[in-house]
C-alpha cells in the first residue's frame, strides 16, 4: 500500500479504527517501545562524535512494519516515529511522504485520528512535535545531502556551514570552499538534481504549514504544536538553494503552491452532519493589507444578512486586531487577568517583563498597510463564501503571524455559523457547576 492508501477510512462507523495505545496492543505497543529504546537522545556524543550511523535505519523495514499497524490503526505515534527514522535515515523523499501522510489525516479527519483530542490536547501534541525533535530530525536535516555532485560529492547545509564558520567542526569535520560548493549547486550539470530538491524540500515546508493550520482550525480544540523549528530548518535549506538557483524561487512566495494538485487529490471529504461545509478558498491572502480588507468584506456580509450571528462579533474583533501589538490582544480577550501578564526570564535570572512594561514596548503604532485596495476586491455573497474566505485568512496567519489572536477568532466564528438560536444561547449562558 502506498502512503496516500492511508488516508481512506478504515469502516465507515469508525474511519481511524481503535486507539491500540488504550488498548495495550502488544504490536503496537511492541513497536513504539522499540522504536524509543533505538532513536537516539541527542545527535552528537560527549567526544563530538555522531550518536548515529544513518546506514543503520532501513526506511523500508520501518514502513513495512508501521504500515501493517496503520492497517489497523490511523495513529500519528506511529507516524512520529517513522518520520523521525526517516530523518535519520537522510531519506528526504520518505519524510516527505510521511509529512504529507501526517498533514492528510489531520485534513481528513481531525477528530478521529489518533490520539484523539475529545479530553485534551497532550498526547496529540507531543506525537506531532517529535517531528520538530533536534536530535532526530533537525540535525538530521542539517547533515541530509541535497545534491551528490561528481567533484564534491555530497553537498549538505551543513558543510555550507562549516565552510563560512556558521558552525563549530565536530573531530572528523573538514571545512571546505563555501563558494565552491555553492557554485555547485549553481552548475548546470547538477540543475535537474538541484530543482528536484527544492521542490521536495518545499513539499515539506508546506506540509508543515499544513499541519500546523489543521490544528489550529480544530474547532473543538484549537492548538498549535510547537514545530518553528522544523519550518525555520527547511527554511535554512531553502534558502542556501535559492541563494544558488533564485530562479527557483520565482513565484514560490506560497510554500503551499508546489502542493496545489495533492492538496487537491488529497482534499477530506464530507463529514457527515457537517451542514454548510466550507467549500476550499479560491484564493490565497497574501499580506496583511488583503488579510484586513478580506475580512471587511465578511463582516460586511454578517453585518447585512446576518446581524444576529455570533460570528459578525468575532470577526469584527479579528478585524479590528490586524497588526496591532500583542497587549492590545490580552487587553481585549482576557481582560480579567491581562495586567498579570508578563514573560519571566526564569527563577534563576529574576528577569521580567511585566504587563506595563509590555504596553510601553508596544506603542510604536500599528505597521504601515499600503492604502491600495486588493487588485480584486473580495465578495463575500453567502455563508459559504464567508467560511472559505476565513480559512484562507487563517492560513495566512498559520504562516505569515502564527502569534496573532486572528486564527482563533475566525476558527471559533466558523464553529457558530450553523448554529441555532438555541446552542448559541446554551454556550453563551453554561449551565452553573
Amino acid at each position: 500500500m502506498t502512503h496516500q492508501d492511508f488516508l481512506a477510512p478504515l469502516t465507515k462507523e469508525d474511519p481511524c479504527g481503535p486507539d491500540l495505545f488504550d488498548s495495550y496492543d502488544p504490536a503496537f505497543e511492541t513497536y513504539l517501545n522499540d522504536a524509543e529504546a533505538r532513536l537516539p537522545q541527542s545527535f552528537f556524543r560527549a567526544d563530538g562524535s555522531p550518536a548515529f550511523d544513518p546506514a543503520s535505519v532501513d526506511p523500508a523495514a520501518e514502513w513495512a512494519a508501521v504500515s501493517a499497524l496503520l492497517t489497523r490503526t490511523r495513529d500519528l505515534r506511529l507516524l512520529a516515529a517513522y518520520g523521525q527514522f526517516c530523518a535519520l535515515a537522510r531519506d528526504l523523499p520518505a519524510l516527505a511522504d510521511c509529512l504529507d501522510l501526517v498533514a492528510g489525516l489531520l485534513e481528513h479527519y481531525p477528530e478521529q485520528v489518533h490520539p484523539r483530542i475529545s479530553e485534551d490536547i497532550i498526547d496529540r501534541t507531543n506525537a506531532l512535535e517529535l517531528l520538530g525533535s533536534r536530535a532526530t530530525v533537525l540535525m538530521p536535516l542539517e547533515f541530509a545531502p541535497l545534491i551528490r555532485d561528481r567533484r564534491l560529492r555530497d553537498i549538505s547545509f551543513r558543510r555550507v556551514a562549516l565552510a563560512r564558520g556558521e558552525r563549530a567542526p565536530q573531530p572528523g569535520e573538514e571545512t571546505g570552499d563555501a563558494e565552491a560548493l555553492v557554485s555547485a549547486l549553481r552548475a548546470a550539470e547538477n540543475a535537474e538534481a538541484v530543482s528536484a530538491c527544492h521542490a521536495l524540500l518545499s513539499r515539506m515546508r508546506t506540509a508543515v504549514a499544513r499541519i500546523e493550520g489543521q490544528c489550529l482550525a480544530n474547532e473543538s480544540q484549537p492548538f498549535r504544536p510547537n514545530l518553528e523549528d522544523l519550518t525555520a530548518r527547511f527554511d535554512d535549506l531553502l534558502g542556501l538553494i535559492a541563494e544558488a538557483r533564485p530562479d527557483l524561487e520565482t513565484g514560490a512566495e506560497d510554500p503551499q503552491g508546489d502542493t496545489d494538485e495533492a492538496a487537491d487529490a488529497a482534499s477530506p471529504p464530507p463529514q457527515a452532519g457537517a451542514a454548510e461545509a466550507a467549500p476550499a478558498p479560491t484564493g490565497r491572502i497574501t499580506g496583511m493589507a488583503e488579510a484586513r480588507a478580506a475580512l471587511g468584506a465578511i463582516e460586511g456580509y454578517f453585518r447585512n444578512h446576518e446581524p444576529s450571528s455570533p460570528s459578525l462579533l468575532l470577526v469584527r474583533q479579528a478585524h479590528q486586531l490586524v497588526g496591532r501589538p500583542l497587549t492590545e490582544a490580552l487587553d481585549v480577550l482576557m481582560p480579567e487577568i491581562a495586567s498579570r501578564a508578563r514573560i519571566d526570564f526564569g527563577a534563576d535570572s529574576g528577569f521580567l517583563l511585566g504587563m506595563e512594561r509590555m504596553r510601553a514596548l508596544s506603542e510604536g503604532g500599528a505597521p504601515d498597510l499600503p492604502d491600495t485596495a486588493p487588485s480584486e476586491p473580495f465578495s463575500v455573497t453567502s455563508r459559504k463564501e464567508a467560511a472559505a474566505l476565513m480559512s484562507a485568512i487563517e492560513s495566512y496567519y498559520a504562516g505569515a503571524e502564527p502569534s496573532s489572536p486572528v486564527p482563533v477568532l475566525l476558527t471559533r466564528a466558523r464553529g457558530y455559523l450553523n448554529q441555532s438560536f438555541a446552542a448559541i444561547l446554551t454556550d453563551f449562558l453554561p449551565a452553573p457547576d
